[in-house]
């Protein structure tokens, strides 16, 4: 089923038909910064988001990727990584995870790394 954006925010706001599974963050800069700023207020969407969360930043020309599958705002990572001022980039993206099937794992936590780039931030689930 594809559905326009405006659809799907019509859908969003009177919560027909739609599952919301996951939640993204994505920051991008004419400069470095630090993310704690953004990463704090993030990390309480866990609550609806339980099942995951993940970070990803390029603080070269390479990707880091720190990801767990557990809630963030519980997570001891998590909370290193809001805090830790040595974090800098230009582009920084993170992701709260409700699982759709399964169990929960590390493989289904997103950002997934591909070859040098990060893929698999989204992927939706619309229901009919």
């Amino acid at each position: 089923m594809i559905i326009s954006l405006k659809d799907c925010k019509s859908r969003l706001s009177t919560g027909m038909g739609v599952n919301v599974l996951c939640e993204l963050l994505g920051m991008c800069f004419n400069q470095e910064v630090q993310p704690s700023f953004s990463l704090r207020g993030f990390r309480m969407r866990s609550e609806r988001n339980p099942h995951g969360w993940g970070l990803a930043f390029y603080p070269d020309k390479s990707v880091q990727v720190y990801k767990e599958p557990v809630k963030s705002r519980k997570s001891i990572m998590a909370e290193i990584m809001e805090g830790y001022n040595l974090i800098r980039s230009s582009i920084i993206m993170s992701h709260v995870r409700t699982k759709s099937s399964g169990e929960i794992s590390h493989k289904d936590t997103h950002p997934s790394r591909g070859s040098g780039t990060v893929e698999n931030m989204y992927s939706p689930t619309m229901a009919p």
